[in-house]
């Protein structure tokens, strides 16, 4: 009889072990599943997230990695919801993302600014300039120190919404100059630097593809931050995103590029004025001279 027990509690435990039970380990199936923007036990699939496909639209599903923002707190009116840190932007591009994107505003919150962003790396041009055309690698941001003083940008860094744990860019020594630009692009070799802007290759610890800048379509964003996570700069852009302010649209074969520079809302780049229809103007201003 106590034999006969021993067998029973232990084909017990076999089943509890091999069992979820409302609260154990899920399956390898369910471990597997993995959700853009969340680490998941690993790495992005390939087939699904391969940024070298940049032609293939994605879905809601793939864009929305996270909760929306908190609508939980009562309505005031308008005030929790601060819609512009740039007042001359009103496109909501520039939106108080201390409150929208969960991060606290940065005293340079409104003096370094995201002037143009390129999400169609397959715009023709080479935008690097290095000879590969590449659609992750010639994705770029142009950022423009708006203020009177220099900001040194030592540890600040580029995170965007679908890899949020793993910066897009870290910038090392560098000091931004009071009106000058500093461009970072999705990969490949960055050109010397020039009158007007510094050039950077994103520098993101991807494991296996490359994401570069990971600017996906048809809505993400992407926040510049400083060492305490504090919010700098924030440019977004996609209604599927569930905040209502991004109201721009990624434009396809060409930047999206403040006009006026600096000061300006974003436009399609061949619209701007002074473009002379040209696609991007990379660390230049619209009319191709120099910061």
């Amino acid at each position: 009889m106590r034999r006969l027990f021993s067998i029973a509690s232990a084909l017990g435990l076999l089943t509890l072990a091999g069992c979820d039970c409302g609260g154990g380990t899920p399956d390898a199936a369910a471990q597997d599943a993995w959700q853009p923007g969340s680490d998941g036990g690993g790495q992005p699939d390939a087939s699904a997230t391969d940024r070298r496909d940049a032609g293939a639209a994605v879905d809601a599903n793939g864009v929305d990695a996270g909760p929306g923002p908190d609508r939980s707190a009562p309505d005031d009116g308008g005030t929790a919801d601060a819609i512009a840190a740039d007042a001359g932007a009103g496109d909501g591009s520039d939106i108080d993302a201390g409150l929208q994107f969960g991060h606290a505003p940065s005293p340079l919150l409104g003096q370094v600014v995201f002037n143009e962003v390129l999400v169609d790396g397959t715009t023709e041009g080479d935008p690097n300039g290095d000879g590969d055309a590449d659609p992750v690698e010639d994705q770029f941001v142009e950022i423009v120190n708006a203020g009177t003083a220099a900001v040194a940008l030592d540890g600040f860094t580029l995170v965007d919404r679908n890899l949020a744990a793993l910066p897009r860019h870290t910038f090392g020594s560098f000091t931004l100059a009071a009106g000058k630009a500093a461009v970072v692009f999705g990969g490949g070799d960055a050109p010397a630097a020039t009158a007007g802007a510094t050039f950077f290759a994103a520098n993101a610890e991807d494991q296996g593809i490359p994401f570069g800048l990971n600017l996906v379509t048809p809505a993400s964003y992407l926040l510049l931050l400083d060492p305490d996570q504090r919010l700098v700069a924030a440019f977004c852009y996609g209604d599927a995103l569930p905040i209502a302010e991004c109201a721009l649209t990624a434009a396809a074969d060409q930047s999206l590029t403040r006009s006026p520079d600096v000061s300006g809302g974003f436009v399609p780049h061949t619209g701007a004025t002074g473009s002379g229809g040209a696609a991007f103007s990379v660390g230049t201003r619209v009319d191709g001279t120099w910061f």
